[in-house]
Protein backbone atom coordinates (compact mmCIF):
# COMPACT_ATOMS: atom_id res chain seq x y z
CA UNK A 1 0.00 0.00 0.00
CA UNK A 2 0.93 3.63 -0.45
CA UNK A 3 0.66 5.77 2.68
CA UNK A 4 0.48 9.57 2.50
CA UNK A 5 -0.87 12.73 4.07
CA UNK A 6 -2.93 13.51 0.97
CA UNK A 7 -6.69 13.14 0.90
CA UNK A 8 -8.42 12.34 -2.39
CA UNK A 9 -8.68 15.98 -3.45
CA UNK A 10 -4.97 16.63 -2.92
CA UNK A 11 -4.00 13.30 -4.48
CA UNK A 12 -6.06 14.07 -7.59
CA UNK A 13 -4.65 17.58 -7.89
CA UNK A 14 -7.91 19.35 -7.10
CA UNK A 15 -6.23 21.01 -4.11
CA UNK A 16 -2.63 22.20 -4.10
CA UNK A 17 -0.39 20.50 -1.56
CA UNK A 18 3.33 20.39 -0.88
CA UNK A 19 5.40 17.31 -1.69
CA UNK A 20 8.83 17.87 -0.09
CA UNK A 21 10.77 20.09 2.30
CA UNK A 22 11.97 22.02 -0.75
CA UNK A 23 8.50 23.56 -0.71
CA UNK A 24 9.06 25.32 2.62
CA UNK A 25 8.28 29.02 2.12
CA UNK A 26 5.91 28.41 -0.79
CA UNK A 27 2.16 29.00 -0.61
CA UNK A 28 -0.38 26.17 -0.85
CA UNK A 29 -4.14 26.65 -0.60
CA UNK A 30 -3.52 30.15 0.71
CA UNK A 31 -1.09 29.09 3.45
CA UNK A 32 2.69 29.39 3.48
CA UNK A 33 4.42 26.13 4.36
CA UNK A 34 6.51 26.89 7.45
CA UNK A 35 9.42 24.80 8.75
CA UNK A 36 7.37 24.00 11.86
CA UNK A 37 4.47 22.65 9.80
CA UNK A 38 6.80 20.57 7.62
CA UNK A 39 8.45 19.01 10.71
CA UNK A 40 5.06 18.34 12.27
CA UNK A 41 3.98 16.29 9.25
CA UNK A 42 7.35 14.57 8.96
CA UNK A 43 6.99 13.53 12.61
CA UNK A 44 3.60 11.98 11.83
CA UNK A 45 5.17 9.78 9.17
CA UNK A 46 7.99 8.66 11.46
CA UNK A 47 5.62 8.05 14.38
CA UNK A 48 3.34 6.08 12.06
CA UNK A 49 6.19 3.71 11.15
CA UNK A 50 7.21 3.42 14.81
CA UNK A 51 3.64 2.55 15.80
CA UNK A 52 3.27 0.00 13.02
CA UNK A 53 6.63 -1.63 13.84
CA UNK A 54 5.55 -1.96 17.47
CA UNK A 55 2.20 -3.43 16.47
CA UNK A 56 3.95 -5.96 14.23
CA UNK A 57 6.42 -6.94 16.94
CA UNK A 58 9.44 -5.82 14.90
CA UNK A 59 12.76 -5.72 16.77
CA UNK A 60 15.09 -5.24 13.79
CA UNK A 61 15.11 -4.37 10.09
CA UNK A 62 17.26 -5.62 7.23
CA UNK A 63 18.46 -3.09 4.64
CA UNK A 64 17.70 -3.96 1.02
CA UNK A 65 18.34 -2.16 -2.29
CA UNK A 66 20.39 0.76 -0.88
CA UNK A 67 21.33 3.72 -3.09
CA UNK A 68 23.62 6.47 -1.80
CA UNK A 69 24.19 9.64 -3.82
CA UNK A 70 26.91 11.25 -1.68
CA UNK A 71 28.94 10.88 1.51
CA UNK A 72 26.71 10.54 4.55
CA UNK A 73 27.10 11.73 8.16
CA UNK A 74 28.84 9.43 10.65
CA UNK A 75 25.64 8.22 12.31
CA UNK A 76 24.50 6.58 9.08
CA UNK A 77 25.82 3.01 8.91
CA UNK A 78 27.53 1.64 5.81
CA UNK A 79 24.33 0.97 3.89
CA UNK A 80 24.80 -2.44 2.34
CA UNK A 81 22.18 -5.01 1.42
CA UNK A 82 21.72 -7.47 4.26
CA UNK A 83 22.77 -5.04 7.01
CA UNK A 84 20.67 -5.41 10.17
CA UNK A 85 19.66 -2.21 12.00
CA UNK A 86 17.61 -1.55 15.12
CA UNK A 87 14.21 0.20 14.87
CA UNK A 88 15.52 3.60 16.01
CA UNK A 89 18.20 3.61 13.30
CA UNK A 90 15.55 2.57 10.79
CA UNK A 91 13.37 5.53 11.82
CA UNK A 92 16.32 7.92 11.44
CA UNK A 93 16.88 6.56 7.93
CA UNK A 94 13.21 7.07 7.05
CA UNK A 95 13.36 10.65 8.31
CA UNK A 96 16.47 11.35 6.22
CA UNK A 97 14.91 9.80 3.10
CA UNK A 98 11.82 11.98 3.55
CA UNK A 99 13.77 15.17 4.21
CA UNK A 100 16.95 15.06 2.13
CA UNK A 101 16.80 12.23 -0.38
CA UNK A 102 20.56 11.57 -0.55
CA UNK A 103 19.94 7.91 0.22
CA UNK A 104 17.24 5.35 -0.37
CA UNK A 105 16.68 1.82 0.82
CA UNK A 106 13.92 -0.61 1.69
CA UNK A 107 13.60 -1.67 5.33
CA UNK A 108 12.46 -5.26 5.73
CA UNK A 109 11.34 -7.21 8.80
CA UNK A 110 10.63 -10.62 7.33
CA UNK A 111 7.01 -11.10 6.33
CA UNK A 112 5.80 -8.76 9.08
CA UNK A 113 6.71 -5.34 7.72
CA UNK A 114 8.40 -3.72 4.73
CA UNK A 115 8.79 0.06 4.41
CA UNK A 116 10.22 2.27 1.68
CA UNK A 117 10.10 5.99 0.92
CA UNK A 118 8.79 6.95 -2.51
CA UNK A 119 8.82 10.26 -4.35
CA UNK A 120 6.38 13.08 -3.52
CA UNK A 121 6.20 12.21 0.19
CA UNK A 122 4.70 8.74 -0.12
CA UNK A 123 5.59 5.64 1.85
CA UNK A 124 5.34 2.13 0.40
CA UNK A 125 4.32 -0.29 3.12
CA UNK A 126 3.59 -4.00 3.29
CA UNK A 127 2.07 -5.21 6.57
CA UNK A 128 -1.00 -6.83 8.07
CA UNK A 129 -4.01 -4.95 6.67
CA UNK A 130 -5.69 -4.31 10.02
CA UNK A 131 -2.53 -3.13 11.77
CA UNK A 132 -1.65 -0.92 8.79
CA UNK A 133 -5.12 0.66 8.70
CA UNK A 134 -5.15 1.28 12.47
CA UNK A 135 -1.74 2.97 12.51
CA UNK A 136 -2.63 5.12 9.49
CA UNK A 137 -5.91 6.19 11.11
CA UNK A 138 -4.14 7.03 14.36
CA UNK A 139 -1.79 9.47 12.65
CA UNK A 140 -4.23 10.93 10.13
CA UNK A 141 -2.66 9.32 7.07
CA UNK A 142 -4.39 7.88 4.01
CA UNK A 143 -3.98 4.50 2.31
CA UNK A 144 -4.01 3.91 -1.43
CA UNK A 145 -3.56 0.69 -3.39
CA UNK A 146 -0.19 0.20 -5.05
CA UNK A 147 0.84 -2.22 -7.74
CA UNK A 148 2.37 -5.37 -6.35
CA UNK A 149 6.12 -5.12 -5.93
CA UNK A 150 8.65 -7.70 -4.86
CA UNK A 151 12.36 -8.28 -5.10
CA UNK A 152 13.63 -8.71 -8.60
CA UNK A 153 14.45 -12.32 -9.34
CA UNK A 154 16.82 -12.38 -12.32
CA UNK A 155 15.97 -14.59 -15.24
CA UNK A 156 18.34 -16.36 -17.59
CA UNK A 157 19.11 -13.11 -19.41
CA UNK A 158 20.72 -11.43 -16.40
CA UNK A 159 24.29 -12.30 -15.46
CA UNK A 160 24.59 -12.43 -11.68
CA UNK A 161 27.89 -11.78 -9.96
CA UNK A 162 29.26 -14.80 -8.10
CA UNK A 163 30.84 -14.84 -4.68
CA UNK A 164 34.52 -14.21 -4.10
CA UNK A 165 36.64 -17.13 -3.04
CA UNK A 166 39.77 -17.25 -0.95
CA UNK A 167 41.86 -17.25 -4.13
CA UNK A 168 40.69 -13.81 -5.22
CA UNK A 169 43.99 -12.09 -4.25
CA UNK A 170 46.06 -14.68 -6.14
CA UNK A 171 43.74 -14.55 -9.16
CA UNK A 172 44.03 -10.78 -9.37
CA UNK A 173 47.83 -10.83 -9.27
CA UNK A 174 47.98 -13.69 -11.76
CA UNK A 175 45.61 -12.11 -14.27
CA UNK A 176 46.68 -8.49 -13.81
CA UNK A 177 50.41 -9.02 -13.46
CA UNK A 178 52.29 -9.30 -10.18
CA UNK A 179 54.43 -6.23 -10.80
CA UNK A 180 51.75 -3.82 -12.01
CA UNK A 181 49.49 -1.42 -10.11
CA UNK A 182 45.82 -2.38 -10.13
CA UNK A 183 42.71 -0.24 -9.59
CA UNK A 184 40.02 -1.97 -7.53
CA UNK A 185 36.41 -0.81 -7.22
CA UNK A 186 34.66 -1.57 -3.92
CA UNK A 187 30.90 -1.09 -3.95
CA UNK A 188 28.36 -1.62 -1.16
CA UNK A 189 25.38 0.34 -2.57
CA UNK A 190 24.24 1.82 -5.85
CA UNK A 191 25.15 5.45 -6.45
CA UNK A 192 28.42 7.39 -6.21
CA UNK A 193 28.21 7.52 -2.41
CA UNK A 194 28.20 3.73 -2.23
CA UNK A 195 31.61 3.02 -3.71
CA UNK A 196 35.31 3.44 -3.00
CA UNK A 197 38.28 3.24 -5.36
CA UNK A 198 41.62 1.67 -4.43
CA UNK A 199 45.04 1.82 -6.05
CA UNK A 200 47.10 -1.27 -5.27
CA UNK A 201 50.77 -0.90 -6.04
CA UNK A 202 52.87 -3.89 -7.05
CA UNK A 203 53.88 -4.70 -3.48
CA UNK A 204 50.40 -4.27 -1.96
CA UNK A 205 48.54 -7.33 -0.80
CA UNK A 206 44.86 -8.05 -1.40
CA UNK A 207 44.13 -10.22 1.62
CA UNK A 208 42.28 -7.29 3.25
CA UNK A 209 39.52 -7.65 0.65
CA UNK A 210 38.32 -10.92 2.15
CA UNK A 211 37.79 -9.20 5.50
CA UNK A 212 35.21 -6.79 4.08
CA UNK A 213 31.56 -7.05 5.20
CA UNK A 214 29.36 -9.60 3.47
CA UNK A 215 27.41 -8.33 0.49
CA UNK A 216 30.13 -5.92 -0.68
CA UNK A 217 31.08 -6.26 -4.36
CA UNK A 218 34.64 -5.95 -5.65
CA UNK A 219 36.09 -5.64 -9.13
CA UNK A 220 39.78 -5.51 -10.06
CA UNK A 221 40.18 -3.43 -13.22
CA UNK A 222 43.44 -4.21 -15.05
CA UNK A 223 42.45 -2.05 -18.02
CA UNK A 224 42.34 1.16 -15.99
CA UNK A 225 45.41 3.34 -16.24
CA UNK A 226 45.43 6.44 -14.05
CA UNK A 227 46.83 9.51 -15.83
CA UNK A 228 48.54 11.85 -13.35
CA UNK A 229 48.93 15.59 -13.83
CA UNK A 230 49.52 18.74 -11.78
CA UNK A 231 46.28 20.02 -10.30
CA UNK A 232 46.28 23.11 -12.53
CA UNK A 233 46.40 20.92 -15.67
CA UNK A 234 44.04 18.08 -14.85
CA UNK A 235 40.82 19.65 -16.20
CA UNK A 236 42.42 20.53 -19.55
CA UNK A 237 44.02 17.06 -19.75
CA UNK A 238 40.60 15.45 -19.27
CA UNK A 239 39.19 17.66 -22.02
CA UNK A 240 41.85 16.44 -24.43
CA UNK A 241 41.69 12.79 -23.42
CA UNK A 242 37.94 12.16 -23.18
CA UNK A 243 34.72 12.93 -25.00
CA UNK A 244 32.68 15.84 -23.68
CA UNK A 245 30.07 13.70 -21.92
CA UNK A 246 32.17 10.65 -20.98
CA UNK A 247 32.01 9.98 -17.22
CA UNK A 248 35.35 10.52 -15.49
CA UNK A 249 36.85 9.66 -12.12
CA UNK A 250 39.34 12.13 -10.60
CA UNK A 251 41.50 10.90 -7.73
CA UNK A 252 44.20 12.01 -5.31
CA UNK A 253 47.01 9.67 -4.33
CA UNK A 254 46.30 7.41 -1.32
CA UNK A 255 47.27 8.79 2.07
CA UNK A 256 49.45 6.62 4.32
CA UNK A 257 46.78 6.42 7.04
CA UNK A 258 44.04 5.10 4.72
CA UNK A 259 45.88 2.28 2.99
CA UNK A 260 45.00 1.84 -0.67
CA UNK A 261 41.79 3.95 -0.68
CA UNK A 262 41.78 6.89 -3.08
CA UNK A 263 40.01 10.16 -2.47
CA UNK A 264 37.85 10.17 -5.57
CA UNK A 265 35.20 12.33 -7.22
CA UNK A 266 33.04 10.95 -10.03
CA UNK A 267 31.82 13.40 -12.67
CA UNK A 268 29.06 11.44 -14.39
CA UNK A 269 28.25 14.24 -16.82
CA UNK A 270 31.75 14.45 -18.32
CA UNK A 271 34.40 17.12 -18.52
CA UNK A 272 31.95 20.04 -18.76
CA UNK A 273 30.90 19.31 -15.18
CA UNK A 274 34.43 19.23 -13.78
CA UNK A 275 35.01 22.32 -11.66
CA UNK A 276 38.35 22.99 -9.97
CA UNK A 277 36.62 23.62 -6.64
CA UNK A 278 35.05 20.14 -6.74
CA UNK A 279 38.34 18.29 -7.28
CA UNK A 280 39.97 16.21 -4.53
CA UNK A 281 42.66 17.91 -2.47
CA UNK A 282 46.26 17.55 -3.60
CA UNK A 283 48.86 19.13 -5.85
CA UNK A 284 48.92 16.13 -8.19
CA UNK A 285 45.73 14.44 -9.32
CA UNK A 286 44.91 11.45 -11.47
CA UNK A 287 41.98 10.71 -13.73
CA UNK A 288 40.51 7.90 -15.80
CA UNK A 289 37.34 7.24 -17.76
CA UNK A 290 34.72 5.47 -15.70
CA UNK A 291 35.33 1.83 -16.60
CA UNK A 292 32.97 -0.84 -17.88
CA UNK A 293 33.21 -3.19 -14.93
CA UNK A 294 31.23 -5.84 -16.78
CA UNK A 295 34.37 -6.57 -18.79
CA UNK A 296 36.01 -8.32 -15.82
CA UNK A 297 33.06 -10.07 -14.17
CA UNK A 298 33.70 -13.38 -15.90
CA UNK A 299 37.46 -13.58 -15.28
CA UNK A 300 37.77 -14.22 -11.52
CA UNK A 301 38.31 -10.48 -11.08
CA UNK A 302 34.92 -9.53 -9.64
CA UNK A 303 32.56 -10.97 -7.08
CA UNK A 304 30.63 -10.54 -3.84
CA UNK A 305 31.95 -11.05 -0.31
CA UNK A 306 30.01 -14.05 1.07
CA UNK A 307 28.38 -14.13 4.48
CA UNK A 308 28.34 -16.82 7.11
CA UNK A 309 28.44 -20.36 5.75
CA UNK A 310 28.81 -18.98 2.23
CA UNK A 311 25.46 -17.16 2.32
CA UNK A 312 25.30 -14.25 -0.15
CA UNK A 313 23.59 -11.25 1.48
CA UNK A 314 23.29 -9.17 -1.70
CA UNK A 315 22.53 -9.84 -5.35
CA UNK A 316 24.59 -7.90 -7.90
CA UNK A 317 24.57 -8.10 -11.67
CA UNK A 318 27.74 -8.41 -13.74
CA UNK A 319 27.99 -4.60 -14.10
CA UNK A 320 28.14 -4.23 -10.29
CA UNK A 321 24.61 -2.84 -10.08
CA UNK A 322 22.82 -3.94 -6.93
CA UNK A 323 19.63 -5.86 -7.66
CA UNK A 324 18.56 -6.50 -4.06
Amino acid sequence: MLVAKYDEAARNGDVEDWTSNDDIGARFAGEVLSPAEYYRVEDRYVDFVRSLATACGVTEFVIRAPTVSKSLPPWVPLLRSGLVVDPETALKLIRRMLRIGDLSCVLCAGDDLTVGVETDFYLSVQADDEKLAESARRFGLHLYPAGGWSWFDPDGGVAVLGELGERFPQDVRRLCGAGRPVVVLERWANGPGGERWHLLEAADGLDWTLGLPSGVALAALPGVRIKWAPRRDVVSDIGVGLGDEEPVVVVARPQPDVGSALEAVVFSGGVHHVEEADLPLGGELGWFAYPDVGDVSGRSLAGVIPGKEGRVDALWDADLTLIR
